[in-house]
């Protein structure tokens, strides 16, 4: 009798779990890692296109979700600004990502690698243990340079390209003003060269940093109130796009959340990413739908 008890409360467990969407990070994830290995070891794409292989065969799983659970049901729907996100997530997005490869591939062939004992031991190690190290130098440094941005009121008005939307869903994930993906491509590719990251290593910390960046804005319904103690989750992001300067002050890791921990700048409430309102027109104007429009936005705001 016990046993079958066990059983119903297990059964009832694991429904909770799949209708809670605590289950959707883990399954994105592994498929992100899945993807990676088939571009390395099955089609052995170049590794330069790897990050973005990976990035656009995990879009439709995560356009399913957005559909068959989303956060909100009216963030589905186009508000004009729909191709341009498009542009900027489908060729922007991954551009980034090639930029940073070939930056790291550029200071490889200008100055060599650098070598520290500390290194060859780390390059003797597994892949996902130097991975590892290099995810956690490169999100240290992206932590620091996104409240940088937050905090220079000229590096703010080109980062509200990225907070000036109406919704939150996948194709806005990558809207940001080109001279605010520029930094972060800077700091991301600090570590990449320091630490003398391989290639691989390097397309796979893109390809998860796609996946995650992707997902910070997915429009779907998640609980994950301990994965977000790790991973920047959507509802951490959620509470960072808030209208309230206070919420949009929390959150700044890209990846993982564990820096935010760090330096209290962690927040994590169900009921305020419920009730969450978008600070689309904090600065006074409504942002343009066009790539353009959105590139010289900050500079002419600048002079008033």
């Amino acid at each position: 009798m016990m046993s079958l008890i066990n059983v119903k409360k297990n059964k009832s467990t694991f429904l909770n779990w799949f209708r809670n969407g605590s289950y959707i990070y883990p399954l994105i994830l592994t498929w992100s890692i899945v993807l990676f290995a088939i571009a390395t070891h099955i089609f052995k794409i170049p590794v330069l296109m790897i990050p973005s292989f990976t990035f656009l065969f995990t879009i439709p799983l995560i356009l399913w979700l957005e559909h068959k659970t989303p956060f909100r049901k009216e963030w589905n729907k186009n508000h004009g600004d729909f191709f341009h996100d498009c542009f900027q997530t489908l060729f922007m997005f991954p551009l980034v990502g090639l930029g940073v490869l070939k930056l790291h591939q550029f200071f490889h062939a200008q100055f060599g690698s650098v070598e520290w004992t500390w290194m060859n031991i780390l390059k003797s190690q597994s892949f996902f243990l130097q991975a590892f190290v290099v995810f956690i130098f490169a999100e240290f440094l992206n932590y620091f340079a996104h409240r940088l941005v937050h905090s220079i009121p000229r590096l703010s008005k080109l980062h509200f390209v990225h907070h000036a939307t109406q919704r939150l869903y996948w194709g806005n994930a990558a809207r940001f003003h080109i001279f605010d993906s520029a930094i972060e491509i800077f700091f991301y590719s600090i570590p990449l060269y320091f630490i003398s990251a391989t290639p691989e290593v390097t397309a796979f910390i893109l390809s998860i940093n796609a996946t995650i960046g992707t997902m910070e804005h997915a429009n779907i319904k998640t609980y994950n109130p301990w994965l977000s103690k790790i991973i920047n989750t959507n509802e951490l992001h959620f509470l960072h796009h808030s209208s309230k300067k206070e919420l949009s002050q929390k959150n700044f890791g890209k990846v993982l959340s564990v820096f935010d921990l760090i330096f209290n700048t962690y927040h994590y409430d169900t009921r305020e990413v419920e009730s969450l309102e978008t600070n689309y027109k904090s600065s006074g104007n409504p942002l343009p739908h066009t790539f353009w429009g959105q590139t010289i936005f900050p500079f002419i705001d600048f002079k008033k």
